[in-house]
This record gives C-alpha cells, sequence and structure tokens, in this order.
C-alpha cells in the first residue's frame, strides 16, 4: 500500500491547533506488518504537502488529485516509484 501526505499535527493542549501538513510517501509492507518511508523526488516543491486528496495507480504510477493545505488544490501530482 502506497501512502502520500496527509493531516500530521497532533492536538493537544499545547499545540494551539498548528497544521502540519505531509509530503511523506509511505509503503506499508503487508508481509512484514511495518512502514518504510519512500525516496522524495529531488524537485520536489514544498507546496506540494497536502490532506483531503485522493490517489490512483496506473502503470506503476501514483497519481495524487487535489486535497487541501491551508486552501483547496486542484493540482495532479505524479509519483513513479523507484524514479
Amino acid at each position: 500500500m502506497l501512502v502520500f501526505g496527509g493531516n500530521t499535527h497532533n492536538d493537544t493542549a499545547y499545540s494551539y491547533g498548528a497544521k502540519c501538513y505531509s509530503a511523506d510517501f509511505l509503503a506499508y509492507d503487508v508481509i512484514c506488518n511495518s512502514w518504510h518511508t519512500l525516496h522524495q523526488p529531488p524537485n520536489l516543491y514544498l507546496d506540494v504537502a497536502r490532506y483531503g486528496h485522493t490517489a490512483s495507480l496506473h502503470d506503476s504510477k501514483m497519481y495524487i488529485i487535489g486535497g487541501f493545505n491551508g486552501k483547496m488544490l486542484g493540482s495532479v501530482l505524479r509519483y513513479h516509484p523507484g524514479e
């Protein structure tokens, strides 16, 4: 399973509602029951961090569509693991 981004804030009494949007790529290995951080493309822009998006796989590529990072996003990102 591949996962991209998400809302990573931890609402505690000390966070004051701080929002942190992730741009991490993670893979879950169902056989080993473990998560692994995947290599991020070197040209990844910091503003791709988001949550509330959708993603699909096609021809070994992950397409990430829309989401929110403080504003609504309409962009489409393509990630090819291993490139």
